[in-house]
């Protein structure tokens, strides 16, 4: 028996390698595309001229990107590397931008939900603030410490409050 090419059913949905039609268009098998770019998307988004320029493209090999109005906006890299706002993302999450979270940011194991020690750095370049909780993941004499520039100005262990020394010895 010859194998079913291409099917058009009444409902004018269209199968490629199958008659078994579920949609719009139904694929049996892989479907390649041209690479296209941010301002000709690949698989793009109906109706063509509304957002003819918002879809999905692939910049290079094993990456994908996603573009609106006709610029690339997020990156997931051959690598497993995503960046939002940038098309070279250097971390497994870079974000070029704003971020906002309404809830919960956390930082540190990936094992569970489990804090298990972890850095925050503001910086704009020049300046920065850090601020880590148990930075050596001890775990039982957990810190947590306030830096500026690189240097740490302020720490917080067992409910001792230290400026300008990494041991406090009292509370304030």
């Amino acid at each position: 028996a010859d194998a079913v090419a291409i099917t058009i059913n009444s409902s004018e949905n269209v199968g490629i390698g199958t008659s078994s039609i579920s949609g719009k268009l139904s694929v049996d098998g892989g479907v390649y595309v041209a690479a296209g770019s941010a301002s000709g998307v690949a698989y793009g988004f109906y109706p063509a001229g509304t957002y003819g320029n918002t879809g999905m493209f692939s910049p290079a090999a094993n990456t994908v990107a996603f573009a609106t109005s006709g610029g690339e906006h997020m990156r997931i890299t051959s690598a497993g590397l995503v960046g939002i706002g940038t098309a070279a993302p250097t971390n497994a999450l870079q974000i070029v931008g704003t971020l906002k979270a309404s809830s919960q940011v956390f930082v540190g194991s990936n094992s569970d939900d489990a804090y298990s020690g972890g850095l925050i750095n503001l910086s704009n370049g020049s300046r920065s603030f850090g601020l880590s909780a148990d930075p050596t993941n001890a775990g039982a004499s957990t810190i947590i410490n306030f830096s500026i520039d690189g240097s740490e100005k302020m720490r917080i262990s067992s409910g001792n409050v230290g400026i300008g020394t990494t041991a406090p010895a009292t509370t304030l």
